[in-house]
């Protein structure tokens, strides 16, 4: 599951929303807010983990080799 936060979007309603895919089933969540450059990773039986400013997060579990490429998120009218 991937969540990308919008400028009117709240936090906290999107944690919440991440949570309760992992409850129903979901192996894995990205929460990306561009806003701060951060992806917030959801797994599991696992505490979330931040990243900050990264470039690009791979996928594991049922979408490992999965590539997310980040640079157009956090800036989308890079080259």
């Amino acid at each position: 599951m991937i969540e990308v936060k919008s400028e009117t979007d709240r936090l906290r309603p999107l944690r919440e929303k991440m949570l309760e895919y992992i409850e129903q089933g979901a192996q894995l969540g990205w929460l990306i807010n561009p806003e701060n450059k951060t992806v917030e990773v959801f797994r599991p039986n696992a505490e979330t983990q931040k990243h900050v400013d990264i470039s690009q997060i791979e996928g594991e579990g049922p979408v490992a080799g999965f590539l997310l490429e980040l640079t157009y998120v956090w800036d989308p009218l890079a080259d």
